[in-house]
């Protein structure tokens, strides 16, 4: 049987678009921010 690799979902590059903001907000902040201010600068930069 030969498998068909799908296309992502919207959703699914949605995710891994949010997973890269967090990883690059996490890291800036020297891994000191955990999930409440890494939450308000997501929301300040107007992600959801």
């Amino acid at each position: 049987m030969v498998w068909v690799a799908k296309e992502k979902s919207s959703k699914e590059l949605a995710k891994e678009g949010l997973l890269a903001d967090i990883q690059k907000i996490h890291q800036a902040s020297k891994c000191r921010y955990g999930a409440p201010k890494i939450h308000a600068e997501l929301k300040a930069l107007g992600k959801n």
